[in-house]
């Protein structure tokens, strides 16, 4: 019996520091979000409890920030380490290169890309009826960050504002800088 709780605890040590990070960061991004909002007089909703915690594959915006110009529309993605590379392929598949446990030098070149396929958001779903004549601006943030996040056939890579088809990708500092910009 004392065996089998040496081993969950040694598990849990390794298994849980990711998802306790990833939690972390979305709640001290949430914090700083209400401020500027409050700041600023916008308003946010949550789309449910969880969502702030939703993952790149959900169809569903996860948050929506009004603002007296326009309705930011925001899908969450993030990622588990800050040694994983993410790249959108299209619309409804990306990548991950997950470099965690490449612990020599140079054994990265080995490891490949792992395609997944993700549901075309709809990010005008949810919106109440009041909402439909203004103007409606899709946000995919990133949060917390990886290594690297790339686009399209070239590999660009992505920075604040950019354009990947469906919506405008930021990280998660990079968004409330724009919405300080405001």
């Amino acid at each position: 019996m004392v065996k089998v709780s040496y081993i969950l605890l040694i598990a849990s040590i390794f298994i849980l520091p990711p998802y306790i990070r990833y939690i972390i960061k979305r709640i001290i991004f949430y914090i700083k979000l209400k401020t500027i909002c409050w700041k600023k007089g916008y308003s946010v909703y949550l789309r449910s409890a969880f969502s702030l915690f939703a993952g790149i594959r959900g169809k569903h915006s996860d948050l929506y920030i009004r603002t007296p110009l326009a309705i930011f529309s925001v899908k969450f993605g993030g990622s588990l380490s800050r040694s994983m590379y993410y790249h959108f392929i299209d619309e409804t598949r990306y990548s991950i290169k997950d470099m965690r446990f490449a612990f020599a030098p140079g054994a990265g070149r080995d490891i490949q890309y792992q395609e997944k396929s993700k549901p075309e958001y709809d990010f005008y779903s949810g919106l109440a009826d009041s909402h439909a004549a203004m103007d409606i601006v899709p946000i995919f943030i990133m949060l917390p960050y990886p290594k690297d996040v790339t686009f399209g056939p070239f590999r660009e890579t992505l920075s604040n504002g950019n354009d990947i088809g469906e919506c405008y990708f930021y990280s998660g500092s990079g968004f409330l800088s724009r919405l300080k910009q405001l």
